[in-house]
């Protein structure tokens, strides 16, 4: 009879060995229907052509870049090893610029962030696996400015407000409308708050304790 550090032994090698055929099958890249190596991506070993480029490796696909005179500029679909995938821009440094999407393997999506040039900058949201919200939040050049973040049933479980109006979500919940605004916060095993915002100011936490 094996012993339990056997089994998780040999699971642990199984796994191993699989990350590795996974990684001996060569990656089969092409630009506008030509074969080229797998750096192309990274702007090496391309001729300066113009149009897609599309990479896959086991018959699973990687991904498909925008290339422009070799070098790869706008949009890009990579794909992760469960099958979801990203789509996104980047500019000529290669850093996100505009609207990134990911998406599950079924294709829901789980986020939709705005970055400029690799910093996040407007809005974002974040979903979970069967598109309820997970969070939403507002940001400035990296610096987070508004969040809130719900567990999968709804309830709020956390809130931040900003000092100044956002973005829609932000009216009701941090008191823009010209009135305070009330809302009860799940704090996990203790219970919960009634945090209360006027303006984006805290004015008031209550807490309800189990």
């Amino acid at each position: 009879m094996r012993t339990l550090y056997q089994i998780i032994f040999g699971v642990f090698l199984t796994a191993t060995f699989t990350l590795l055929s996974l990684n001996v099958q060569a990656q089969e890249c092409k630009l506008n229907q030509h074969p080229v190596i797998p750096d192309c991506v990274k702007g090496f070993g391309c001729k300066p052509e113009t149009g897609t480029l599309i990479c896959i490796q086991g018959g699973k696909p990687l991904g498909e870049w925008k290339m422009v005179q070799g070098k790869h500029i706008g949009y890009e679909k990579t794909y992760d090893y469960m099958g979801g995938y990203t789509e996104q821009t980047v500019d000529e440094n290669g850093k996100i610029d505009g609207l990134s999407k990911r998406y599950s393997a079924q294709g829901m999506m789980l986020s939709e962030r705005e970055y400029s040039h690799d910093q996040l900058n407007g809005k974002s949201h974040d979903y979970f696996s069967d598109g309820k919200p997970k969070s939403v939040s507002w940001w400035e050049h990296g610096t987070r400015k508004f969040d809130v973040d719900y567990t999968q049933t709804g309830d709020i479980i956390n809130l931040m407000c900003g000092k100044q109006h956002y973005m829609e979500e932000d009216i009701a919940l941090c008191g823009f409308g010209g009135k305070p605004a009330t809302n009860t916060l799940t704090v996990i095993l203790n219970g919960t708050k009634d945090v209360t915002y006027l303006n984006g100011a805290l004015i008031s936490t209550v807490y309800h304790p189990k």
